[in-house]
């Protein structure tokens, strides 16, 4: 399942070499993006391991359920530490890292591009 791991007590899966936490449906297209020495196949094959993890998320919706951890609570291990030069979306509270990205994000609404950057 390299490069991801996943922690019994966390409904996602982590990928050890950036750091991010992927739910099911989005491990393929994680590996696509950020890790393409990996052969489509293979992607596929570590996909389909993924969503066979008892209890793991398999998409967005089921993040609504998803209760993060108290502020108090020890970093989780292997995920990376959040960055902070985010720009956020006025209207809905999106937020992204690029300008562009944001821009492209504020279109789609209602043709607004307004943000808050950090």
């Amino acid at each position: 399942m390299e490069p991801f791991v996943h922690l019994p007590e966390y409904p996602f899966v982590i990928c050890q070499t950036c750091g991010y936490a992927c739910i099911a449906n989005e491990v393929a297209t994680h590996l696509g993006k950020q890790h393409h020495e990996i052969e489509p196949n293979e992607r596929s094959r570590i996909a389909k391991l993924v969503e066979k993890i008892p209890g793991i998320i398999p998409n967005q919706a089921g993040l609504c359920g998803f209760r993060f951890p108290p502020a108090t609570t020890e970093p989780i291990p292997f995920i990376a530490a959040p960055e902070i030069d985010g720009i956020r979306c006025n209207e809905c509270g999106f937020v992204i890292r690029t300008t562009q990205g944001i821009q492209k994000h504020c279109r789609r609404g209602r043709g607004h591009v307004t943000a808050d950057v950090g």
